[in-house]
Protein backbone atom coordinates (compact mmCIF):
# COMPACT_ATOMS: atom_id res chain seq x y z
CA UNK A 1 0.00 0.00 0.00
CA UNK A 2 1.19 3.44 -0.29
CA UNK A 3 2.01 5.50 2.05
CA UNK A 4 -1.16 8.35 1.28
CA UNK A 5 -3.74 5.53 1.58
CA UNK A 6 -2.11 4.23 4.67
CA UNK A 7 -2.45 8.10 5.68
CA UNK A 8 -5.97 8.05 4.94
CA UNK A 9 -7.05 4.77 6.59
CA UNK A 10 -5.30 6.19 9.71
CA UNK A 11 -7.03 9.61 9.76
CA UNK A 12 -9.92 7.91 9.22
CA UNK A 13 -9.54 5.66 11.85
CA UNK A 14 -8.69 8.06 14.17
CA UNK A 15 -11.38 9.96 13.49
CA UNK A 16 -13.69 7.38 14.23
CA UNK A 17 -11.84 6.06 17.15
CA UNK A 18 -11.57 9.74 18.58
CA UNK A 19 -15.51 10.58 17.89
CA UNK A 20 -16.99 7.48 19.14
CA UNK A 21 -15.70 7.39 22.37
CA UNK A 22 -16.26 11.18 22.61
CA UNK A 23 -19.56 10.74 21.49
CA UNK A 24 -20.22 7.93 24.23
CA UNK A 25 -18.80 10.47 27.16
CA UNK A 26 -20.87 13.01 26.36
CA UNK A 27 -23.66 10.91 26.62
CA UNK A 28 -22.49 9.44 29.50
CA UNK A 29 -22.15 13.35 30.92
CA UNK A 30 -25.83 14.19 30.03
CA UNK A 31 -26.88 10.98 31.65
CA UNK A 32 -25.04 12.32 34.70
CA UNK A 33 -26.44 15.60 34.99
CA UNK A 34 -30.32 14.22 34.56
CA UNK A 35 -28.90 11.76 37.64
CA UNK A 36 -27.76 14.81 39.69
CA UNK A 37 -30.57 17.06 39.29
CA UNK A 38 -32.00 17.98 42.63
CA UNK A 39 -34.94 16.26 44.20
CA UNK A 40 -36.94 19.79 44.03
CA UNK A 41 -35.54 20.82 40.30
CA UNK A 42 -37.45 17.06 39.25
CA UNK A 43 -40.63 17.66 41.61
CA UNK A 44 -41.00 21.41 39.85
CA UNK A 45 -40.98 19.61 36.20
CA UNK A 46 -43.08 17.17 37.09
CA UNK A 47 -45.45 19.63 38.54
CA UNK A 48 -45.60 21.80 35.62
CA UNK A 49 -46.60 18.90 33.40
CA UNK A 50 -49.21 18.08 35.76
CA UNK A 51 -50.52 22.26 36.07
CA UNK A 52 -51.46 21.78 32.18
CA UNK A 53 -54.08 18.53 33.14
CA UNK A 54 -54.70 18.44 36.63
CA UNK A 55 -58.29 18.39 36.15
CA UNK A 56 -57.67 15.21 34.59
CA UNK A 57 -55.69 14.26 37.31
CA UNK A 58 -58.69 14.24 39.63
CA UNK A 59 -61.67 11.35 40.25
CA UNK A 60 -64.36 11.86 42.41
CA UNK A 61 -66.65 8.91 42.87
CA UNK A 62 -69.98 10.99 44.49
CA UNK A 63 -73.39 10.51 45.38
CA UNK A 64 -76.27 12.09 47.12
CA UNK A 65 -77.91 10.84 50.48
CA UNK A 66 -81.51 11.90 52.25
CA UNK A 67 -81.55 11.87 56.06
CA UNK A 68 -84.37 12.55 58.58
CA UNK A 69 -83.26 15.37 60.56
CA UNK A 70 -86.69 16.55 61.66
CA UNK A 71 -86.90 14.76 64.84
CA UNK A 72 -89.62 12.51 66.79
CA UNK A 73 -92.70 14.46 65.60
CA UNK A 74 -91.74 16.54 62.63
CA UNK A 75 -90.06 15.10 59.34
CA UNK A 76 -87.59 17.21 58.01
CA UNK A 77 -85.39 15.63 55.58
CA UNK A 78 -82.32 17.07 54.43
CA UNK A 79 -79.74 16.10 51.33
CA UNK A 80 -75.82 15.25 51.46
CA UNK A 81 -73.51 15.03 48.54
CA UNK A 82 -71.20 12.82 49.56
CA UNK A 83 -68.14 10.96 48.41
CA UNK A 84 -64.14 10.63 47.52
CA UNK A 85 -62.19 12.51 45.99
CA UNK A 86 -58.53 11.24 44.81
CA UNK A 87 -55.77 13.57 43.62
CA UNK A 88 -53.67 11.01 40.89
CA UNK A 89 -51.05 13.32 40.42
CA UNK A 90 -47.40 12.78 41.79
CA UNK A 91 -46.41 16.15 42.51
CA UNK A 92 -49.03 18.87 42.85
CA UNK A 93 -52.04 18.93 46.16
CA UNK A 94 -55.00 20.24 44.87
CA UNK A 95 -57.83 22.13 46.71
CA UNK A 96 -61.18 24.20 47.06
CA UNK A 97 -62.26 21.15 44.65
CA UNK A 98 -65.60 22.38 42.73
CA UNK A 99 -68.43 20.27 41.93
CA UNK A 100 -71.52 21.24 40.23
CA UNK A 101 -74.73 19.09 40.88
CA UNK A 102 -77.70 19.08 38.41
CA UNK A 103 -81.21 18.10 39.56
CA UNK A 104 -82.95 15.93 37.43
CA UNK A 105 -86.57 15.28 36.67
CA UNK A 106 -88.52 12.13 35.70
CA UNK A 107 -88.32 13.27 31.99
CA UNK A 108 -84.76 13.39 32.09
CA UNK A 109 -84.61 17.54 32.05
CA UNK A 110 -82.36 19.21 34.61
CA UNK A 111 -84.33 21.23 36.50
CA UNK A 112 -81.61 23.35 38.29
CA UNK A 113 -77.91 23.17 39.47
CA UNK A 114 -75.61 24.40 41.94
CA UNK A 115 -72.18 24.32 42.66
CA UNK A 116 -70.55 22.37 45.63
CA UNK A 117 -66.84 23.61 46.64
CA UNK A 118 -64.93 20.83 49.07
CA UNK A 119 -62.55 23.51 50.99
CA UNK A 120 -59.42 20.88 51.79
CA UNK A 121 -56.87 19.85 50.35
CA UNK A 122 -55.87 16.63 48.66
CA UNK A 123 -52.39 15.91 48.83
CA UNK A 124 -50.80 13.76 45.51
CA UNK A 125 -52.06 10.56 45.41
CA UNK A 126 -54.04 10.64 48.20
CA UNK A 127 -58.23 10.44 48.52
CA UNK A 128 -60.47 12.07 50.92
CA UNK A 129 -64.02 11.52 52.00
CA UNK A 130 -66.49 14.76 52.25
CA UNK A 131 -70.31 15.43 52.78
CA UNK A 132 -71.75 18.71 52.32
CA UNK A 133 -75.31 19.49 52.32
CA UNK A 134 -77.39 20.18 49.21
CA UNK A 135 -80.72 21.93 48.45
CA UNK A 136 -82.42 19.76 45.82
CA UNK A 137 -85.73 21.59 44.17
CA UNK A 138 -89.39 19.29 44.54
CA UNK A 139 -89.67 17.06 41.28
CA UNK A 140 -85.83 15.79 41.42
CA UNK A 141 -85.72 11.82 40.45
CA UNK A 142 -82.22 11.72 39.52
CA UNK A 143 -78.41 13.65 40.09
CA UNK A 144 -75.77 14.33 37.81
CA UNK A 145 -72.59 15.84 38.54
CA UNK A 146 -69.26 17.16 37.02
CA UNK A 147 -66.20 18.28 38.23
CA UNK A 148 -65.91 22.29 37.24
CA UNK A 149 -62.79 23.81 39.08
CA UNK A 150 -59.47 22.95 40.98
CA UNK A 151 -57.15 24.86 42.35
CA UNK A 152 -53.27 24.10 43.19
CA UNK A 153 -51.98 24.42 46.20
Amino acid sequence: MKPRTLFFIGAIGGCILGIFPGYIIGDSLRDAEERNRSYDDLKASIRQRELLQISDLIEANLKVESRDEGGLFKTKMVYYITGEITNKSIATPVKDIKIQVSYVSGTNSVISSEDVTIYTVVPPYHTTTFKEKISPPDKTESYQYSLRDVKVD
